[in-house]
């Protein structure tokens, strides 16, 4: 598995996983509609966003997809600084993997492999955070070196939120 900046080529993998969320109602249908019909435009968002183009109350992140054998098989992004909401809740790295490639290491890999580009863009340690429920999370932070700094009971949240640091 190989991280990759968005790109075109891998659409159709791209637009099938959006249509998984939707189904699995993690996604409005509205969202996934914008993107099909102008899929050119949300590349162009994405790679705005990475430049730093955002509104001043959002922070920039960098969108990597993972790609196995030419498949996107899912997303890691890299947030280039924190806010206040973000060190509570969300951190430096986000990540998605497919629900059918789930449990073969993509997490993981792909987490390991975003450190040395968050440390080319000087960060020195990066915060993750994950309910305390997600034993794969869980699993794919503590591969790479992720301490656990605390376990936060977050508004209304049926879950600890736990939050772990790692040295980039």
């Amino acid at each position: 598995m190989r991280l990759y900046l968005p790109d075109e080529r891998w659409r159709d993998g791209v637009i099938e996983s959006l249509y998984e969320k939707v189904a699995a109602d993690t996604l409005r249908a509205v969202e996934l509609d914008t993107i099909v019909r102008d899929f050119p435009a949300h590349l162009a968002w994405l790679r705005a966003r990475s430049a730093g183009e955002v509104p001043a109350a959002q922070v920039p992140d960098t969108q990597y997809w993972m790609i196995v054998d030419d498949v996107y098989v899912g997303r890691i992004t890299l947030r280039h600084w924190l806010d206040a909401e973000l060190e509570e809740l969300g951190g430096h790295v986000g990540y998605e993997v497919r629900p059918g490639f789930r449990r073969r290491g993509f997490a993981s890999s792909a987490l390991a492999q975003v450190l040395p580009r968050a440390r080319a863009r000087g960060l020195t340690r990066v915060l993750l955070t994950c309910d305390a429920t997600n034993l794969g999370s869980i699993g794919a932070i503590e591969r790479n070196r992720g301490v656990l700094a605390d376990e936060l009971q977050i508004d209304d949240r049926v879950a600890l939120t736990r939050r772990y640091w790692i040295a980039t």
